[in-house]
C-alpha cells in the first residue's frame, strides 16, 4: 500500500515526502495484530525489513524526483556566473576603440583576446568546459566578432580585417585596414568600421567593398563605429561621435537612409538586445532602453542597468550581448587614461616630470628642455602640446582636426605631425616657438605618419599605410617635395630612425611573423642587420650612435653597435622592466635623454588590465524587469 501511495497519480493521495512515508510505517507499526488466517498468508517474518526497505526506497525517489522538478532552473531564469582567463594573461585592448570580447548568437560560445606580452591571441570558452582553449592561428588578433552560425570568427590584426574558422585551418584575410568593430551579417557580409572613414561592406569571402556612410556634408561627425547587423539583417545599428557628443543611427540596407535613435548622449558599443531594447556604456554603467521592436523606434528614456563595467577611457566598454539575450563583460571601473611622464635610469630608477594626463608618443628636444606629445581629448581627438620639463609648463602646439605622433626637426627649431583635416592623415610642420603659421608638408590620400628626420634636415622618414602592403616606410626630400620607397613589402614595415650620423636607418618589420628590429644603410638596398631575435620593437639610437634600444613587451633592451667598418650588433643586454605605456602599432612611446642615461617614459596610472569576465545567461529576461513598458 505505500508503494502504491508513493506512485498514486492524484496528487491529493500521493506521498508528498519522506516524513509522510514514515508516518505511514508507523501507523502499520502500531496497528493491533491481525487474524490468524490473515498471518498465515502474510510474507515470512524474514522478508518484513526487505519490504520496508523497498518501501522506504521508494519513498526517497519518489521525493528526491520532487526536489529536483522543483530546483531545476526554468528556461527563462536569469543564471549568473564567472570566470578567469588562462594563467598570466589579461584582456587586450591596447587602443581601446574596439571590443576585445564576443559571444556567439546562440550564447554557447564566447572569445576573446588575452594576452601576457604584446602579442595577444583569441581565446575560446564554451559552456560545456571549464577551460579556455587558445585558437591557432589567431596570434596577434584582437577585436573579434562572430559568424551569424557561431562557427567562424572575424578579427583585426594590425591593419588586416580576417577570418577563421573555429574548426581548424588557416585565416584569410579580407581586407587591409584598421577596424573600429565589425558585424557578420546574415548575407554572409561583414560590415566594418575603419578608423576615419564612413561604414564599409565586404564579402565575408572577400571581395570588393562597398562604402556604406560617409561623414555628413557640414557636419562635425568624426567617425562612425561599432556596427551591428539587426535580426532582420536590412538594417544597421552603429554609433556615431560628433566632436562633443555620440548618437545611435540606423542605417537601411536597402535604401541607405539614415535615422537617429538617439542623440545628445554619450553612448560606448551600443547593441540592439531582442526582442526590444537598445544597450549602451556610460562610464562604467550600462543603460537599456526599450524600443519598437518593428520600427526601432525608441520608448521612454535610458535606465541603467548595471554597474561596474570595465571601460577605456578612448570609448570602448568591455560587453557583449548574444542574440539569445546572454551578456559577457569584464568587471572594472571607467579607465581615465593616465599616464605620467618619469625619467627612468639604465638601472630602473625612477624620477616624476608631470603627473598623469593623456599623453602618447613624447619627444624630447634635442636640447633636453622640452617635450612635444600628442595628447588624447575626451572627444575622440588628439592635439599637440609642448611640455618644459623644468618648469612643468606647457603650451598647446596644434588642436585643429585630428594629431598624431610629433617628431622634432634635428635642429630644435621645428615640430612635425601627422593630422587628419580631410579624407587621410597627412604631413604637416611647424616652429617649436610658436611663431609663424602651420604648414603643409605632404598631402595624401592614405595614412601618413612621421617618424624620423636625418642629421642634415632635409630627409623626413615616414609610415605610410596601403590596403595592399599595410605599412611601408618612405622618404621625403623637403627641399623638392620628391619621395621615395625606402622598405616596401608584403609585410609590415615602420619605425623608421636614423642613426645620429645619418648612415643607417633603423626599422621594425613583421616579415618572421611577429615584430623584429632592423638596421639597413640609407639610402637603402643595402645587406639587412638583424637588432632583436626573440621579439622587439620601438627603437631608438643612443645619442653618440653606439646603441640601439628596443622594447618587447615591459622590458627595454640596448644592443652594442660598431659602425667604423661596416655595420656589426653585439651584446644584447636588459636595462629595466616597468609598467610603461606602450601600444601594439608603429611608433615609439619613450624617447632618450642627451648623455643617454637616462629614458623618458610614460608610466601607466589607470590601474592593471581585467583577468576576469562575467557572465549572465537570459540577462533579455532581466532587463524586462528592470527597463519599464511605458
Amino acid at each position: 500500500m505505500l508503494l502504491r501511495r508513493c506512485l498514486a497519480k492524484d496528487p491529493d493521495r500521493r506521498l508528498h515526502d519522506i516524513a509522510d512515508a514514515r508516518l505511514e510505517l508507523d501507523d502499520v507499526a502500531e496497528a493491533p495484530p491481525v487474524a490468524e488466517s490473515a498471518q498465515k498468508r502474510s510474507l515470512p517474518i524474514q522478508f518484513v525489513p526487505l519490504v520496508s526497505a523497498l518501501l522506504l526506497g521508494g519513498a526517497l525517489v519518489v521525493l528526491l524526483n520532487r526536489i529536483t522538478e522543483n530546483t531545476r532552473p526554468a528556461a527563462n531564469d536569469v543564471i549568473r556566473y564567472s570566470f578567469t582567463l588562462p594563467e598570466t594573461t589579461t584582456l587586450f585592448d591596447p587602443t581601446g576603440f574596439a571590443p576585445p570580447l564576443a559571444i556567439s548568437n546562440d550564447g554557447r560560445r564566447i572569445v576573446f583576446a588575452a594576452t601576457s606580452d604584446d602579442r595577444p591571441m583569441l581565446y575560446v570558452r564554451t559552456q560545456d568546459s571549464f577551460e579556455s582553449t587558445p585558437i591557432p592561428g589567431t596570434e596577434g588578433a584582437e577585436m573579434p566578432f562572430f559568424s551569424p552560425d557561431g562557427e567562424s570568427l572575424g578579427f583585426s590584426e594590425g591593419q588586416r580585417l580576417s577570418r577563421i574558422s573555429l574548426s581548424g585551418g588557416n585565416a584569410l584575410v579580407l581586407y587591409q585596414e584598421l577596424t573600429r568593430g565589425a558585424s557578420w551579417g546574415t548575407d554572409d557580409s561583414i560590415v566594418y568600421a575603419p578608423q576615419f572613414t564612413g561604414l564599409r561592406r565586404i564579402p565575408a569571402a572577400g571581395g570588393d567593398v562597398e562604402t556604406l556612410t560617409t561623414f555628413g556634408e557640414d557636419t562635425d561627425e568624426i567617425n562612425h563605429r561599432w556596427p551591428q547587423f539587426l535580426p532582420d539583417g536590412k538594417h544597421l545599428l552603429f554609433t556615431v561621435s560628433h566632436a562633443q557628443s555620440q548618437g545611435l543611427e540606423l542605417l537601411s540596407l536597402e535604401t541607405g537612409e539614415r535615422r537617429v535613435l538617439l542623440e545628445g548622449e554619450t553612448m560606448l558599443g551600443a547593441r540592439f538586445v531582442p526582442p526590444e531594447h537598445l544597450v549602451f556604456a556610460r562610464g562604467s554603467e550600462l543603460l537599456a532602453v526599450r524600443c519598437d521592436p518593428a520600427t526601432l523606434e525608441v520608448l521612454g528614456s535610458p535606465v541603467r542597468v548595471l554597474e561596474g563595467v570595465n571601460t577605456t577611457s578612448r570609448g570602448n566598454a568591455h560587453f557583449a550581448v548574444s542574440a539569445a539575450g546572454t551578456l559577457v563583460y569584464a568587471p572594472g571601473s571607467a579607465a581615465s587614461e593616465e599616464r605620467s611622464l618619469v625619467w627612468v635610469d639604465r638601472e630602473g630608477g625612477e624620477t616624476l616630470i608631470l603627473a598623469g594626463d593623456a599623453y602618447e608618443f613624447p619627444r624630447l628636444s634635442p636640447d633636453g628642455k622640452h617635450v612635444v606629445t600628442m595628447i588624447h581629448q575626451e572627444n575622440g581627438n588628439h592635439e599637440i602640446w609642448m611640455l618644459d620639463v623644468e618648469r612643468g609648463s606647457r603650451r598647446l602646439v596644434y588642436a585643429r582636426g585630428d594629431n598624431y605622433r610629433p617628431v622634432w626637426t634635428r635642429d630644435g627649431t621645428r615640430v612635425t605631425f601627422s593630422s587628419r583635416q580631410g579624407s587621410a592623415d597627412s604631413l604637416y610642420w611647424t616652429m617649436a616657438d610658436g611663431s609663424g603659421e602651420i604648414e603643409t608638408l605632404l598631402i595624401g590620400e592614405t595614412p601618413r605618419y612621421p617618424s624620423s628626420w636625418s642629421p642634415d634636415g632635409k630627409t623626413l622618414a615616414y609610415t605610410e599605410a596601403h590596403p595592399d602592403t599595410e605599412y611601408d616606410i618612405w622618404l621625403l626630400a623637403v627641399d623638392d617635395g620628391d619621395r621615395v620607397v625606402f622598405l616596401r613589402t608584403p609585410a609590415r614595415e615602420h619605425s623608421a630612425t636614423f642613426s645620429p650620423d645619418g648612415e643607417w636607418i633603423a626599422y621594425v618589420s613583421d616579415e618572421s611573423g611577429q615584430n623584429e628590429v632592423y638596421v639597413q644603410r640609407f639610402p637603402g638596398q643595402g645587406a639587412v642587420h638583424t637588432i632583436s631575435t626573440d621579439g622587439g620593437k620601438e627603437p631608438l639610437w643612443s645619442r653618440d650612435g653606439q646603441e640601439i634600444y628596443y622594447r618587447k613587451g615591459s622590458q627595454v633592451f640596448a644592443v652594442t653597435i660598431e659602425t667604423d667598418e661596416g655595420f656589426s650588433a653585439g651584446e644584447t643586454r636588459l636595462l629595466f622592466d616597468g609598467d610603461y605605456w606602450s601600444v601594439p602599432f608603429d611608433n615609439r612611446n619613450y624617447d632618450i635623454a642627451p648623455g643617454s642615461q637616462r629614458f623618458l617614459m610614460l608610466r601607466n596610472e589607470t590601474g592593471a588590465a581585467p583577468t576576469q569576465l562575467n557572465v549572465v545567461v537570459n540577462w533579455a529576461e532581466e532587463l524586462k524587469r528592470l527597463v519599464p513598458a511605458n
